[in-house]
C-alpha cells in the first residue's frame, strides 16, 4: 500500500505515466482502499484477496 502510494505522489510531480495510465492507478487504488474500509467496518482482521 505505501508503496503504491509513493510511487503515484512521485509521478504526480514528473510525467512518467500517461493519462490512462494514471487513470488506471487511481481506480486501483480506490478499489483498495474501499476493500480496507470495508472490512475495517466490519472488524475483521484479515482480508481476502480477490
Amino acid at each position: 500500500m505505501d508503496e503504491m502510494l509513493a510511487s503515484i505522489r512521485a509521478a504526480a510531480n514528473v510525467d512518467l505515466w500517461s493519462p490512462e495510465e494514471r487513470d488506471r492507478y487511481e481506480a486501483d487504488m480506490a478499489r483498495i482502499m474501499k476493500t480496507v474500509r470495508t472490512h475495517a467496518v466490519r472488524g475483521e482482521t484479515r482480508a481476502r484477496l480477490d
